[in-house]
């Protein structure tokens, strides 16, 4: 018996508290926890910076499915990062600079996860705002590094 409660924590203790891991598959890193996951890939256009891709626990505006939010980045205690999201459905893309990645915010975003502890997400529009987003970047770095 105390196998099976041994192992059933160990399997939620991974669900719940997973870790960034390199996919060499399609040069990607990703967490997954609980019922999100958030990606680094390809940002699509031709644009050679990677976007993030974050799965929502729910659908934010079933009548528009494609829309775009202001959202406030904030790593660890550094000041807050303004930049723009574009969510279909329950993926949320960003930091977009119309469907592409916004380079500059990439590159002010990157430096402070590569080093910091936690990410949170907060959207700006009032109907939103309640929604915060926590992402641990425990081995972020390390599985950054891999990407091509």
């Amino acid at each position: 018996m105390k196998k099976i409660v041994l192992f059933v924590f160990l399997s939620l203790s991974l669900l719940c508290f997973g870790e960034w891991e390199y996919i060499e598959e399609n040069n990607s890193v990703r967490l997954v926890q609980e019922n999100t996951m958030i990606t680094l890939a390809d940002g699509g256009g031709g644009v050679k910076t990677p976007i993030f891709h974050y799965t929502l626990e729910e659908i934010l505006d079933s009548k528009k499915p494609i829309n775009t939010y202001g959202i406030e980045i904030t790593i660890d205690e550094n000041p807050a990062i303004k930049a723009n999201a574009m969510v279909m459905y329950r993926v949320m893309r960003f930091p977009v600079k119309g469907v592409t990645t916004d380079e500059e915010v990439f590159n002010e975003l990157l430096p402070q996860m590569q080093n910091g502890k936690m990410m949170k997400i907060k959207f700006l529009t009032k109907k939103y705002s309640n929604i915060l987003i926590e992402i641990p970047l425990d081995n972020f770095n390390e599985s950054y590094q891999q990407m091509k």
